[in-house]
Parts: structure tokens; sequence; C-alpha cells
């Protein structure tokens, strides 16, 4: 009789719990609002030169004190009204010439206005290839860095020039006037260096 009783209050006890939870299951009302179409996008960031591929130094037969320099102009396009890190030059550090001369040839780099791209040009004949016609220095950025020592990335690089974007398509522009001298005091006779990769970059954000 006591397990019957026992059975009996279980079966009610879940009847009464089955009651309340039916009980407290009512109808509600809803609605919703919404945004749609939401697009995100990165920004595009444009550097280039006026080389048109072109060789800035091909210079031989150079001799202790001799120099040479050109010039080329850098433009920068990027969002409006958007400040960069900064355009930064550097020889990147894939580049590597152990010999002498690579030690003996001092890098002025010089930012300004004016002086476009001047190419090749040689030390016995300045009047053939225009030396940076009409170039206006504003700022040495670096000099007579010896090329062996040469800054090799963005991080190390050298640079005076912050650009703000005014638009894709409407590019603000930085002269630069590089200076290439064989130090009086060298000794690398009958020695050369090749494709020397002078780089710009610019970096924004972060």
């Amino acid at each position: 009789m006591a397990i019957a009783s026992r059975s009996v209050a279980i079966a009610m006890a879940v009847a009464m719990i089955a009651v309340l939870t039916i009980a407290g299951t009512g109808a509600v009302f809803s609605d919703t609002t919404d945004n749609t179409g939401n697009a995100f996008a990165t920004a595009d960031i444009i550097l280039y030169d006026d080389d048109t591929g072109t060789i800035m130094f091909d210079v031989a037969g150079m001799l202790p004190g001799d120099q040479v320099d050109h010039c080329v102009e850098v433009s920068y396009e990027g969002p409006n009204g958007r400040v960069t890190n900064g355009v930064n030059f550097y020889i990147p550090a894939t580049w590597i010439d152990s010999a002498t001369l690579a030690d003996d040839l001092l890098i002025t780099v010089e930012d300004g206005s004016v002086g476009a791209f001047s190419p090749v040009g040689t030390v016995t004949d300045p009047t053939t290839y225009p030396h940076c016609s009409g170039f206006i220095s504003s700022t040495i950025v670096v000099a007579d860095e010896p090329l062996s020592t040469f800054a090799v990335d963005y991080a190390t690089g050298y640079g005076s020039w912050t650009p703000t974007g005014l638009g894709i398509g409407n590019p603000v522009d930085r002269s630069y006037r590089i200076t290439v001298e064989l130090a009086s005091a060298s000794t690398a006779k009958s020695e050369s260096v090749t494709a020397v990769p002078l780089t710009w970059e610019v970096q924004a954000g972060g």
C-alpha cells in the first residue's frame, strides 16, 4: 500500500509540473528592424616614379673623388586626407656585394622639388646627360653613406617625406637627387658593383 501511495503521489506531482509548465508558456509579440547591404574595403595606396623602366646609373671609368648625381620624381596616391607613415629610401638586404668598391661608394640622398628623372650619365661628359637640372633641395636625407652599410629595409630606411593623400588619380610628388661618389682614398681598382636596387617604400596604417 505504501508503494502504491508513493506511485500515486509521484504521478500527481508530474502532472502538476506539466500543468504549471503549460500554464507558464504563453504567446509573445515580436518585431525586427535591420540595416542591410553593409560593406567594407581596404584603401588603395600607390607609389611610383618617372623612370619609365630606365636605369638611373650606369657609370664606368670612375676615379677616386669622382661623383655623379641624377634625379627621380616619386609620386604617391592614396586616400584623400589620410596621412602615411612616410616614404623611406633603402637598398634591400637581398642585394649583397662584398667588393671593396661597396665600401668606397658613398651615397647622398636629398629630397626636394623639380628635377625630373635624369638617367645613366657619366663622370666625364656631364653635358650629355644633364645632372638634375632645376632640382631644389629641401632636406639631406642621408649623406655620404657607404653602399656596404646602407639601410636595408623600410624600418631602417631614410626619409623625411610624409605625404597626405589627395585621392587615387591625384598624385602628390617629391623629387630626389641621388649623388654617388667614389671615396678619394679608394683602392678599389678594376672593381664593379651591379644591379643595385634603389628602393622607395611607403607605409600607412598600423
